[in-house]
């Protein structure tokens, strides 16, 4: 889907992406992590996501061992983007480290493996000065619906979100526009080693702290979600494994969030029926069930599982 400003609001067309004789408006940050096969296509597409709006692009490369260093490194030189370089292997931390070093007004937050539309930039801050917010999200569509696994997934993502705008508690980091200052004052990400959820456990402290959050997928970015089931049960599982320990992170009140699990798994032989095509509905169920049966173990370990975490422990 093409970015399309919100009508009556404008957007400043000043410098491209790269230009560094001023402080841009938007800091865009991907951390990225052997991804040299398609980084240059991905690399090409943010700068003309960025085109029309002062912005710089950081990527931070997280511990890759193919040729990611030398991609970026000669991007840099070339002075259209800005590549540091960390060693933390987790998603929350390297993006931590783009935030310490950007200068933006706005951070706007992607995934190496996603790609943007073009006028990416200018619609995010358009849809953010429409819903007059602090952190807004825009929307998030499959790169391909080939398999099964594919097909699964992005239905799932969809009774997540829909396609409406609404105010929501957490969104994923695929496509994110926050204001710096607030980033800042809630700490950024965590610098647990959280291999997922740690976009849920930002966005839980963000809003908390009375910051506004939006999702509006009037400017989605495309991404491929996992082309078989294990990945897609790998993901499952480990959200609904991590979720009650993010809760206890974030103070967020674990009853009542289990409490709406709970309905959700009850009623499921209804909605999945709605939300999932035929073909999708019975691995929808069992993937309900097994995702409310490990959601309730992790709500038992919750306790151990957090203190593994502030130990270093990664989850993997």
């Amino acid at each position: 889907m093409l970015a399309r400003p919100v009508a009556g609001v404008t957007v400043p067309a000043v410098a491209a992406a790269g230009s560094t004789s001023r402080e841009p408006l938007v800091s865009v940050v991907i951390p990225t992590h052997d991804r040299a096969a398609s980084l240059e296509q991905g690399i090409e597409a943010v700068l003309a996501g960025c085109a029309g709006v002062d912005t710089e692009v950081i990527y931070v490369d997280d511990s890759s061992t193919d040729d990611t260093p030398a991609i970026l490194a000669r991007y840099a030189a070339a002075g259209r983007i800005r590549h540091e370089s960390v060693s933390v292997r987790a998603p929350g931390p390297a993006r931590n480290a783009g935030a310490a070093v950007a200068r933006g007004r706005y951070l706007l937050f992607t995934d190496d493996d996603c790609t943007v539309p073009p006028g990416w930039v200018a619609g995010m801050l358009a849809s953010r000065e429409h819903h007059r917010v602090s952190a807004l999200s825009g929307g998030f569509r499959p790169a391909r619906m080939e398999t099964g696994a594919e097909r699964y997934y992005a239905h799932r993502m969809a009774t997540i979100f829909g396609a409406r705008s609404k105010p929501v508690a957490a969104v994923p980091m695929m496509n994110l526009l926050v204001e710096r200052s607030a980033f800042a004052a809630v700490g950024g990400f965590s610098p647990l080693r959280l291999p997922s959820m740690e976009d849920w456990e930002f966005c839980y402290r963000l809003t908390a702290a009375g910051h506004d959050l939006h999702y509006d997928p009037a400017v989605s970015v495309t991404h491929p979600y996992g082309r078989h089931w294990g990945y897609v049960w790998g993901r499952v599982v480990q959200a609904a494994w991590l979720g009650p320990a993010v809760w206890r992170l974030t103070g967020v009140d674990a009853r009542r969030k289990l409490a709406r699990d709970a309905l959700r798994w009850a009623a499921a032989p209804l909605w999945c029926l709605v939300y999932y095509p035929p073909r999708s509905y019975l691995p929808a169920l069992a993937l309900e069930a097994v995702y409310f049966a490990t959601r309730l173990a992790g709500a038992v370990f919750a306790g151990r599982v957090e203190r593994r975490l502030r130990s270093g422990w990664a989850g993997s």
